[in-house]
């Protein structure tokens, strides 16, 4: 009985060896990258949302400060007019007070004059002397009293009437300007109520647009957790997939027969390499708010910005230093997008943005980022670096000296398994939209057979939640359909006829182990290019780069134009089907 146990536990054990479990997901990789696609679409919405949010907080917080000022303003106008108007009134009241005296001097002037009149008159009229002179009538008497003795009296008096009369001109004229002051005193309390109450408008727009900010960084907070959750159970898939067949992810065997096509997207000539810094990627994450640095760690996985200073031999220009390098770069205009105001205080910097062209000024912050990249790419490059686009295309001058000068001495430094604690070489192409984010630096330099070495710091990451989209950035191509008996045309003439760069033994060798082709199938990185073609025929199974075959299938269409054509696959994100 226990021997009997022992047999049927070993032949558990061997079971539950040869038999080891392989997870078993519920999404497919294609299906989990789409719900990435529509997280990140979503992501990118947010984004929208949140710029807009910041935009009216922005503009608000703007508004605030200038009524804030124009409250200031009219409170110290309102100060002047208060001051002017008690200073009026005290000048009005003194003015009452000196139009009163003046009243009762000349009352008690016409009171003195009326006695003086009267006791001259008695007197004069008595007088002997006088009698004889006009005689004794009254009338006449007093006719020539008053023309005698009371002239100067009546000067006076009339001098102080018409002194009364001014003074009750300028009472006026104060009294005109008190009116006027108090209606400007009424309209400024008014303006001031009314700023008062839009600052309490705009309190409300603030925090309410803060708060709003708030839950969409929450949110999407909450997204780009669920995009890393996907990404890592893409991975953990593909994981699977690469014990299935031995070497990456793959796409389900094409099995030849009928006609068959190539389709895919972009084109490597235009857009460069994929690997590294994508420039309108750095572009739309300028856009969305993310500074330089912040760029180039997204980019160069296991990173770091450090400060280090160095020279750099050039071309035709000697041994110069690297900041000195950097502000004579070609490869992205000289020049950030500002506002008039920018552009007014700082020309050597900033122009106004051309809605129709996308190369007359970039986002500040992606210049910057492009400059500190190419600095690093110049500090690790070995002997004397040329000024083609093979090489950060220098020109001279000093158009991008603002950017040198932000960014001064700054390079990117591994924090990786690859070139640990030491700059490293920062590539860069202009876009990557046509797959899934950046390539990995071995997809695209490899030898041969897809193998190559993998840098730390050039690592695939999907970008499409934050690169710009412009027209002409994701183009769609699809050759013409082939046969069988023209792929293995193909081969034969590639085995023929194909030797740059020394490949002539290796493709023999491919169509000697391959024989009849019958089936293929491509083994991808994350940004969906493919790394390695797999050939299946009748002798065997072969593999190639996805460069290479790339390589000869273009020049094999240019020589030989098999459907009268130059039919070319344009870069290496493509797929080959039926129809």
């Amino acid at each position: 009985m226990k021997s009997k146990f022992v047999i049927f536990s070993l032949i558990f054990v061997l079971l539950a060896g040869v038999y080891s479990p392989i997870a078993v997901y519920a999404k497919t990789s294609d299906e989990i990258n789409q719900e990435i696609i529509a997280k990140q679409k979503e992501l990118e919405e947010l984004a929208a949302k949140l710029k807009k949010a910041q935009d009216t907080l922005k503009a608000s917080e703007a508004n605030k400060s200038s009524t804030l000022s124009e409250i200031e303003r009219v409170k110290a106008e309102l100060t002047d007019v208060e001051t002017q108007l008690e200073i009026n009134e005290l000048e009005s009241q003194n003015l009452e007070q000196t139009i009163s005296l003046k009243s009762l001097q000349k009352e008690e002037m016409q009171k003195v004059q009326d006695q003086e009149i009267t006791q001259s008159y008695i007197i004069w009229k008595t007088n002997s002397t006088t009698t004889q002179i006009i005689g004794s009538d009254d009338f006449l008497k007093t006719a020539v009293y008053q023309e005698y003795i009371a002239e100067e009296s009546r000067r006076q008096i009339l001098g102080i009437s018409a002194e009364l009369n001014d003074l009750e001109q300028t009472s006026e004229t104060y009294a005109v300007q008190i009116g006027e002051l108090e209606k400007d005193k009424t309209a400024l309390a008014e303006k001031k109520k009314s700023l008062e109450q839009k600052i309490a408008s705009l309190n409300n727009t603030i925090a309410s647009s803060s708060s709003n900010a708030g839950s969409i960084r929450g949110h999407m907070g909450q997204v780009q957790q669920r995009i890393e959750q996907l990404t890592e159970e893409q991975k953990a898939i593909l994981a699977e997939e690469n014990k299935l067949v031995g070497g990456g992810p793959v796409d389900d065997v094409v099995i030849i027969s009928g006609e068959l096509f190539f389709e895919g997207t972009g084109r490597d000539l235009y857009q460069g390499h994929g690997v590294g810094l994508s420039q309108f990627g750095a572009y739309g994450a300028a856009q969305k708010g993310w500074t330089a640095e912040q760029i180039l760690n997204f980019y160069y996985t296991q990173t770091r910005v450090e400060e280090r200073s160095g020279t750099i031999s050039v071309q035709g220009y000697g041994v110069m230093d690297l900041n000195d390098y950097v502000a004579g770069l070609g490869e992205v205009p000289d020049k950030a997008c500002g506002n008039q105001e920018q552009v007014t205080q700082n020309p050597q910097k900033y122009v106004i943005d051309n809605p129709n062209t996308v190369w007359d000024c970039w986002p500040e912050e992606a210049i910057k980022a492009q400059v500190i990249a190419a600095r690093s790419y110049a500090a690790s490059y070995s002997g004397t670096i040329c000024t083609t686009a093979s090489c950060q295309v220098y020109k001279g001058g000093n158009a991008k000296r603002w950017a040198a000068d932000e960014t001064l001495n700054k390079v990117i430094i591994s924090s990786g398994s690859t070139h640990t604690n030491q700059i490293i070489r920062a590539l860069y192409s202009s876009d990557n939209s046509q797959g899934y984010g950046t390539a990995n630096n071995d997809t695209v330099w490899s030898n041969f057979e897809g193998v190559g070495t993998p840098y730390s710091y050039l690592r695939h990451v999907n970008d499409n939640h934050i690169a710009a989209k412009f027209s002409y950035t994701n183009w769609k191509w699809k050759t013409n359909s082939y046969s069988l008996s023209d792929l293995n045309g193909f081969l034969t003439w590639a085995a023929n006829n194909y030797t740059t760069g020394g490949s002539n033994n290796f493709l023999k060798g491919v169509k000697n182990g391959v024989g009849e082709l019958q089936s293929i199938a491509f083994v991808r990185d994350g940004s969906n290019r493919v790394k390695q073609v797999r050939l299946t025929g009748s002798n065997g199974t072969k593999v190639m780069s996805g460069w290479l075959y790339k390589a000869v299938w273009n020049s094999w269409v240019a020589n030989v134009k098999p459907k009268g054509t130059t039919d070319y696959i344009y870069s290496l994100t493509w797929f080959l089907k039926t129809g």
